[in-house]
């Protein structure tokens, strides 16, 4: 009786084991583990761009998708004052922000003649009193921007003073992040702009698909296999397609996308851009009801809902 009592007892702890391993399995296929998963945030363009109207904006499209964005994306031309109203919006509620900063040349920056302003704008972040994302000139591979980017070199030493600075007034609690446009990263020679491993905390892509029959995943490849020799955590800074008639099915694209990130768990952290105006077409999901239920089905996705936040990433 006792031989069977202990066989008994081996058969469930055997059981058990079982059932403990498919539930780990569970979790890391849902993203319920502390080291998957992947933020989920936006930019979303107001109709007219006033804080309040951008506040009311970003409320809405959270209505819409069902939860509250963890990353909100903000941009700042480079004279322009901030944390604005709506950046301090923001933060209040609890939402890291992530602030784009951009418009001056590097040989301006390097000359020291914005050395004051930057010192201001340190001041500023850092009396904010909580953590930010900051992009100073994304997209820096971009060959339309070269006039105001110079050259490779004066890019990285641009980076290296602004942080440098930020540093010296206390603005700890910045995360760097370095984002080129992933189309085109290895012929623009976008490695080329990288600071540095010591002087970047996020590596970042902007991706869109020039319509939805095209998938997001080629414009992003080189830049990921770059990034997976790299300690740093990966965000999609900004990511769509654009919305026009014959221009392919946006629910099928929203699916494929998913995928594509949830096959990655080197992303941390997806930005999804809400917005129609701009050169590159309109990328806003909200005027199509069936796209906005699928990137609302999209962000609810316990993958996209991880325990930890974007200031304690899963490094790769």
């Amino acid at each position: 009786m006792a031989r069977r009592c202990e066989l008994l007892g081996l058969v469930i702890l055997v059981i058990a084991l079982a059932m403990l391993g498919t539930s780990l399995a569970v979790d890391k296929e849902t993203g319920a583990d502390d080291e998957a998963g992947a933020l989920f945030g936006a930019y979303v363009d107001p109709p007219i761009y006033t804080d309040d109207e951008r506040i009311a904006a970003v409320k809405r499209f959270e209505t819409d998708l069902g939860r509250r964005l963890t990353i909100v994306h903000s941009y700042h031309p480079w004279a322009e004052t901030f944390p604005s109203k709506f950046d301090r919006y923001v933060v209040e509620r609890g939402t890291t922000l992530m602030l784009s900063w951009a418009g001056t040349g590097t040989a301006d920056i390097l000359s020291g003649s914005h050395d004051a302003l930057i010192r201001t704008r340190a001041r500023a972040v850092r009396d904010l009193g909580a953590p930010i994302l900051l992009r100073w000139r994304w997209e820096m591979n971009r060959p339309n921007l070269q006039a105001e980017v110079e050259s490779p070199s004066a890019y990285v030493e641009s980076w290296r003073r602004i942080r440098a600075i930020f540093a010296a007034e206390g603005a700890d609690q910045v995360d760097w992040v370095w984002c080129p446009i992933g189309h085109g990263f290895t012929s623009t020679r976008a490695v080329d702009y990288y600071p540095g491993d010591a002087e970047v905390d996020w590596l970042c892509v902007d991706a869109y698909s020039s319509r939805a029959d095209e998938p997001l995943e080629p414009h992003v490849a080189d830049f990921l296999d770059w990034a997976s020799r790299r300690p740093h955590p990966v965000m999609l800074g900004e990511f769509s397609t654009t919305r026009v008639p014959g221009g392919g099915d946006l629910v099928a694209w929203l699916r494929e996308t998913r995928r594509f990130v949830k096959s990655n768990p080197q992303i941390a952290a997806v930005v999804f851009f809400e917005a129609d105006k701009g050169e590159s077409g309109p990328h806003a999901f909200s005027p199509d009801p069936a796209a906005l239920r699928e990137l609302a089905r999209w962000s609810r996705d316990p993958w996209f809902t991880p325990a930890w936040d974007a200031f304690s990433p899963p490094r790769p």
